[in-house]
């Protein structure tokens, strides 16, 4: 078994430690909630949006499609969005064309 470490002398009793410890700890929580606060609220938001989104999309471009779903998931995903959007029946008629050329080009 070790022996328990010695405090060095210039950082006090190991309560006065504790209560400094803890008084730093709940600054930086109120600094990070500050902070978290200001990235989804105000003018911070749109750059903090913009910022995210490009970052998502950075990852999506590494990621082909058929890695994720099948074609027939795609096939069910491009039908819900065109549905979604008016439901047209040329666009219904298309709905494998599209799902085939997202799922083969990616």
């Amino acid at each position: 078994m070790s022996e328990p470490r010695e405090v060095p002398a210039r950082l006090g009793e190991p309560d006065e430690i504790t209560a400094r410890s803890r008084e730093i700890a709940a600054r930086l929580l109120d600094a990070q909630v500050a902070f978290l606060l200001a990235e989804v609220s105000g003018e911070r938001l749109a750059e903090v949006v913009a910022r995210d989104v490009a970052a998502a999309l950075a990852v999506a471009e590494t990621i082909a499609v058929r890695e994720v779903i099948s074609a027939d998931q795609a096939e069910q995903s491009v039908a819900i969005v065109l549905d979604l959007n008016g439901g047209s029946p040329v666009f219904a008629d298309m709905v494998g064309v599209f799902a085939e050329a997202i799922y083969d080009r990616a």
